[in-house]
């Protein structure tokens, strides 16, 4: 990938290897001489479900904003989705979605989505991630504690098995999931606490194959 003539540093350093970690680390690419990826789980080399992945096990469907976002990050990506055995699905044609009791009529508004498992979803994206020569993904590796010096971050406390580094960078991403890591580092960093605003998501949802449902 070549460099931007817009660089923001030498390294950045990017707290989990999940959706959110791996297109972070495709956005802040070209703006930095190397960015790795650090993940405490151990990262599959095939498609396969991970203890520290929620809903991991769900069919996913990628919203359209996010498929056009990762598109544009990763030019390619929709196309090795389909290899990799997505499924393509007209909105609102192929869903039943019903809202509040009341269900939605079933017609083609005019744009597909795609279906597909976390595994998969990962396993392409991360793949591509790879083919990324100024990124680096290492797995196995905890980040145990913020270094915060004068106000700012300027690294972190990781423990790879037995061996602890000190990781220094111009930028640190998080995007460790849903935890208070970082909310509880920087109360320990003296930040004081760190407000929060809950956000509720009214929505439940289920996947079945269609072939299997009982006769009648």
């Amino acid at each position: 990938m070549a460099r931007s003539v817009n660089r923001l540093g030498a390294r950045a350093v990017v707290m989990g290897a999940g959706i959110g970690g791996l297109t972070a680390a495709a956005a802040v690419a070209p703006f930095f001489d190397h960015i790795t990826v650090l993940d405490g789980d151990e990262l599959p080399e095939k498609a396969e479900t991970r203890k520290a992945v929620a809903q991991g096990q769900h069919l996913h469907t990628l919203l359209k904003g996010g498929e056009l976002f990762i598109e544009d990050l990763l030019p390619g990506t929709r196309a090795k989705f389909l290899a990799a055995g997505a499924c393509e699905m007209n909105h609102d044609e192929n869903f039943l979605i019903c809202d509040r009791g009341h269900f939605y009529p079933q017609r083609d508004i005019g744009f597909s989505q795609l279906g597909l498992s976390r595994p998969v979803f990962e396993d392409v994206v991360r793949r591509q991630i790879k083919g990324i020569a100024n990124v680096t993904i290492r797995d196995r590796t905890s980040v145990n504690s913020l270094i915060i010096e004068n106000g700012s971050l300027i690294g972190l406390r990781t423990s790879d098995g037995d061996k602890e580094r000190v990781e220094k960078a111009d930028l640190f991403v998080l995007a460790c999931g849903r935890n208070n890591f970082l909310a509880a580092a920087l109360m320990r960093g003296g930040f004081g606490s760190v407000p929060a605003t809950k956000l509720t998501i009214e929505v439940h949802y289920t996947t079945a194959d269609p072939d299997s449902r009982p006769a009648r």
